[in-house]
């Protein structure tokens, strides 16, 4: 029995501490904007800190973790008690191609067969294991046919399992033994699955030490380091150090203005600071006749942007192999062009779009007679052995016709005085410059030495070949050449008779896609812990050539003009001189910026319904939004 004496001096406790903390002056909460102070972004990012901090991985076989050589796997992702398209498989997906499976805690033996046929393409396989209740359970209410799948293909297949529930019931799973790698999360919340994904991928690391025994499989203190940090952090803005309302409210309002505006029916936006990905989102419609949302999986025509994307990191490579030469000329890997004036005219002053050549030709208007019909070896109306080449439905292009582009780019007269003038007439043969050095397929050789093992893979030429017409944003209303809607096939007409693969154009992405090529560049050749470029050679493409001309361009990269900035330059006026990037004609812009690590990515469709809509211009939107992320910086 507790006596008055011990009852009181507890109470006069409370109350004492009562009065430390400010009770005994009451004062009623404001309850103006709580949700948004309860709910603060410092708060969020030490929930999420907190979380990458408890994952504990105890397995990894031949240190699978994180997973390398993208290009060599083909991933499977089965969701055991999950629901369809939860966060787990939405982060898998970001970083490479996931073929995704659900199967519930009871599912049946068609059901488990039709998964187990599924999975005989693939050579790794992600397994998460869901908790749909609302406090992790002790236990596991998974059936006994269900774990013996699990166990068989935890055998059978290089796998690795993430486990999303208390860590005691992981007692009972066979599977926990058999798995290449096993990741403990001890809960299932959006952070834990999102975390989860990335560390599977080397977005985040693991550190994380058993808190108790689980039977004899687990000690308490079990927990292998894993090395994060190789790609991609999918994160918020104040990990980066960088403010989310400046880049929300900003962001949205410029975007907004330039939706309203009809400058673009939509878009979308990607920025990363320090290979943390901070902001990514999509804007608006795919066009302005229709009403269909812009997703993050949507592809974009990168126009211009291809030049430093396709054949571009091809030369680097190749010279680091001491294969291709910045002082040779065209003729060295293109005979064709010995007897031309571009003979000798040495690369680096053609990357640099100082080599006097045309800015221009527009090749599709020496395919017609005066009368207006078309001249014999360039269009007809339908396909044949000659004319295999798809242009539109109704426009097939003979099967020789890039013989003529070239012709006309060895015969094009050169300027009189050489100063920067922007052209893309070389890069219309650098894919044979490319497939002359190397013996192999343009496409393939990009592939497989960077897309692949980037894991862009929705980084391609001729996207229809490879993705639904629903899944890629349309381009112009082509009312003078191809007399059709654009949509799913390069919206420049050089690239389009080149059979959609130029290093002009014709590359197709979403953003989350091209940003890992582009950071590969900000990270001086390195990405998913591969070098693919030496860092002397990414610091040579991206410094200024020729400064003393008034020429602004690095080796095919574009860079902050030269001298005083202003708000309606090419690039924001805070960028550093060491930035460089690219633009496209169809609305789209990549910037890197080593100084602060700063990378962003926009792309649009600026072009819709026609070319003369100059409203994205005339706004300035690009660099406007991408002054934004210098504002948004603190230390």
């Amino acid at each position: 029995m507790i006596s008055q004496k011990e009852i009181d001096a507890r109470c006069r406790k409370l109350l004492a501490l009562k009065q430390w903390v400010g009770l005994d002056i009451y004062k009623p909460t404001d309850i103006k904007n709580i949700d948004k102070d309860l709910n603060s972004s410092s708060a969020e990012l030490l929930n999420r800190n907190l979380t990458e901090a408890s994952l504990t991985v105890l397995r990894n076989q031949s240190e699978l973790l994180p997973l390398q050589r993208l290009d060599t796997l083909k991933i499977a992702a089965i969701s055991v008690g999950g629901n369809k398209n939860n966060q787990f498989q939405k982060t898998l997906g970001l970083y490479s191609k996931i073929t995704h499976f659900n199967i519930s805690y009871e599912a049946n033996k068609a059901e488990i067969d039709s998964v187990k046929n599924g999975l005989s393409a693939f050579n790794l396989v992600i397994i998460g294991i869901h908790d749909d209740s609302k406090y992790s359970r002790n236990n596991m209410k998974i059936s006994t046919e269900v774990q013996m799948f699990l166990n068989t293909t935890s055998i059978e297949k290089t796998s690795v399992l993430s486990y999303f529930k208390n860590p005691y019931s992981l007692e009972n799973l066979e599977a926990a033994e058999n798995a290449s790698a096993l990741i403990l999360t001890y809960q299932d919340r959006k952070n834990s699955e999102d975390l989860a994904a990335q560390l599977i991928f080397g977005g985040v690391g693991a550190n994380g030490k058993l808190p108790v025994s689980i039977g004899d499989k687990f000690k308490e203190g079990d927990g292998l380091d894993i090395e994060g940090g190789i790609r991609f952090k999918y994160t918020l803005p104040e990990d980066a150090k960088m403010d989310s309302e400046i880049l929300n409210q900003k962001i949205d309002s410029l975007m907004e203005q330039a939706m309203d505006l009809k400058a673009i029916p939509g878009g979308q936006i990607l920025v990363a600071r320090d290979q943390k990905v901070v902001f990514h989102k999509a804007y608006g419609l795919q066009s302005y006749s229709d009403t269909t949302k812009v997703k993050l999986e949507n592809l974009y025509d990168l126009a211009s942007v291809t030049k430093i994307s396709s054949a571009l990191p091809a030369l680097m490579k190749l010279k680091d192999e001491r294969k291709f030469d910045l002082e040779a000329g065209i003729d060295t890997y293109l005979p064709y062009f010995k007897n031309s004036n571009k003979a000798g005219v040495p690369f680096r002053q053609i990357l640099a779009h100082q080599a006097r050549f045309k800015a221009w030709i527009p090749y599709w208007e020496s395919m017609f007679r005066k009368n207006g019909s078309y001249k014999w070896k360039t269009i007809k109306k339908d396909s044949s052995d000659r004319f295999p080449v798809k242009v539109t439905d109704e426009m097939w292009l003979f099967r020789d016709y890039q013989k003529e582009i070239f012709k006309q780019i060895k015969k094009s007269e050169l300027e009189n005085e050489q100063k920067y003038l922007y052209s893309g007439l070389a890069f219309y043969l650098m894919p044979d410059i490319v497939e002359e050095i190397t013996q192999e397929d343009f496409q393939q050789y990009l592939n497989q030495n960077f897309y692949k093992p980037l894991g862009a893979t929705t980084l391609t030429y001729n996207p229809l070949n490879k993705f639904p017409i629903s899944r890629i944003a349309p381009t112009e209303n082509d009312f003078f050449f191809r007399n059709t809607p654009i949509h799913g096939t390069v919206h420049d007409e050089g690239a389009i008779l080149m059979s959609g693969v130029s290093s002009n154009a014709g590359l197709f992405s979403n953003a989350n896609d091209i940003a890992k090529l582009m950071q590969l560049y900000l990270n001086k050749g390195v990405y998913g812990g591969k070098r693919f470029i030496s860092k002397e050679t990414i610091k040579e493409f991206t410094k200024y050539q020729f400064p003393e001309s008034d020429n602004r361009r690095g080796l095919g990269f574009d860079k902050p003009s030269l001298g005083e900035r202003n708000i309606n330059g090419n690039t924001a006026i805070s960028a550093s001189d060491s930035s460089y990037g690219h633009t496209g004609y169809t609305g789209t812009m990549v910037w890197m910026d080593p100084q602060t690590k700063l990378l962003f990515i926009f792309l649009s469709n600026r072009v819709q319904p026609t070319r003369d809509n100059t409203m994205l211009y005339k706004l300035n939107t690009r660099t406007n939004i991408q002054q934004v992320l210098y504002d948004a910086i603190f230390e």
